[in-house]
């Protein structure tokens, strides 16, 4: 009888050693494997016509009033309209989705009506409209957006993020092993993330959602120029801030080779693509005959971005000036950059959203307040920080400033500052531009951040201690487990 019960033990010790090795090995594999061609994408460094500066910035008045100032997708539509044969939008969150008691700015139909009025004009123009699942609650329900757009003649794909790599090894080890393999299903039972009204999602759509893979790209390209912003089209985050750069001139050929790259992992179809006669951009630098020389720009994604943020900050020298506005900055590599930067006598300003919503739900601060505690900590107060002030939005913005004193670098774009943006695991578009310091965009972003940093004509920002008292042990505590273990949101 031992006999027997040790056998079973032995058994069942076995048959645990061999799931535990099989989750290890399909964890790591799931964190180091290979990426896809085109991911991770640096394009060269071009000499631009035409480079400008777009912010929505959402603020208090001293009379307790807010106020929406909203540039970004005013000009995203004019870019489109513009396009003559090809027209390119890889957006994140594209839909109507959320639970606002008040009327919100209809951003998802503006930018549907302005693709469809471009194709009933000209039929035959090449549109491509890349997104990713969430917008279709993981396969649980259609898009009514997307199928107007596909039925109008415009190539939609959702975006396969199978291929790249997992940024939750704990979670995905047991996702990939015991559930991907039973699909989605489309008869939504479970309450929507973003909204009451929204449609059903399946359980099989939240497992797959819990694994917390975005194309999070927000990209908007045509044959004469491109815009690259934080923003979504998203009714429920239309009074988010944000900020955006709209590019023309030979760079603009790169965004759409990096654009290829989602496409073809994505979809099999031939898309129709632009070929280098195709581009219209000298057309357009005719056009808009701008004032500013010397500029340059260069188009990134995914860890390309992280390369140039950290080769920008290393670079600062006793003088110089980092300037930063984030919705999430935390990760670590780079936060230790910021420090070391720091006692090079480099000044540093961040402006930081207090991480007090997420989808229009209170959450805890995290990344941002305990990350904004370790870098005045580990500075000695020599990091600059200011909150932005909010209602129930965010400061959503993601954008680093370098400058000395003759030249300005931005990078800017959908990249957050954390390991699952800029370290291959979600799909991410930033522009990087190059311009003297006495520039006309460099006096727009220092501008900017000036009226956020002095709260030049409104309540902006709020100084560092309006959030301190809430940390207490459990915030950093959960901060750095998450951080440790693969185990953020953000």
């Amino acid at each position: 009888m031992k006999k027997i019960i040790f056998e079973k033990m032995n058994g069942l010790y076995f048959s645990l050693l061999m799931l535990v090795i099989i989750l290890t090995g399909v964890a790591v594999y799931g964190l180091f494997k290979p990426l896809p061609e085109g991911v991770s994408y640096e394009g060269s460094l071009h000499d631009i016509d035409d480079a400008r500066f777009y912010y929505d910035v959402t603020y208090e008045t001293e009379d307790g009033e807010w106020v929406y100032e909203q540039q970004i997708f005013d000009e995203v539509i004019e870019v489109i309209d513009r396009a003559e044969n090809y027209l390119l939008l890889d957006l994140f969150l594209f839909n109507d989705f959320h639970d606002r008691e008040e009327d919100m700015p209809e951003l998802s139909r503006r930018v549907t009506d302005a693709v469809l009025k471009k194709k009933d004009e000209n039929p035959e123009m090449n549109v491509i409209f890349i997104t990713d699942e969430f917008n279709t609650g993981y396969g649980s329900h259609r898009s009514p957006h997307l199928d107007e757009l596909e039925e109008a003649g415009v190539h939609t794909i959702i975006s396969d993020l199978t291929p790249l790599r997992d940024s939750k090894p704990i979670y995905s080890s047991i996702y990939r092993t015991f559930f991907q393999w039973f699909g989605r299903g489309d008869r939504g039972w479970l309450p929507h993330p973003l909204s009451e009204g929204a449609p059903s999602i399946t359980a099989r759509s939240y497992l797959k959602m819990l694994n917390l893979k975005a194309n999070h790209r927000k990209v908007v390209v045509s044959d004469k120029e491109a815009f690259i912003t934080s923003a979504n089209p998203h009714d429920g985050s239309a009074y988010y801030s944000n900020i955006g750069f709209r590019v023309t001139g030979s760079v603009i050929e790169d965004v759409w080779e990096a654009e290829k790259a989602v496409a073809s992992f994505s979809s099999e179809d031939d898309l129709p693509f632009p070929g280098s006669e195709d581009f219209l951009y000298e057309e357009r630098a005719a056009e808009i005959n701008g004032a500013d020389e010397g500029l340059k720009a260069k188009h990134l994604t995914e860890s390309s971005i992280k390369d140039h943020l950290m080769e920008q900050i290393e670079n600062a020298g006793s003088g110089d000036r980092i300037t930063i506005g984030a919705y999430y900055l935390a990760e670590d590599s780079t936060m230790d950059a910021i420090v070391d930067a720091s006692f090079r006598d480099v000044e540093i300003r961040v402006v930081l959203d207090p991480n007090s919503y997420s989808f229009n739900q209170e959450t805890q601060g995290l990344p941002n307040r305990p990350a904004a505690r370790e870098l005045k900590e580990r500075s000695e107060g020599r990091v600059q920080i200011r909150w932005y002030h909010i209602d129930e939005d965010q400061y959503h913005s993601k954008i680093m400033v370098f400058e000395n004193d003759q030249e300005i670098t931005m990078i800017g774009g959908s990249s957050n500052f954390t390991r699952r943006n800029m370290d291959d695991f979600n799909l991410d578009a930033s522009i990087m531009i190059q311009a003297p310091l006495s520039s006309d965009l460099a006096a727009e972003v220092n501008s900017y951040f000036e009226r956020l940093w002095t709260n030049e004509d409104g309540i902006f920002t709020l100084h560092l201690d309006e959030y301190e008292d809430d940390l207490g042990f459990w915030k950093p505590t959960t901060y750095r487990l998450q951080q440790w273990f693969y185990l953020t949101t953000y």
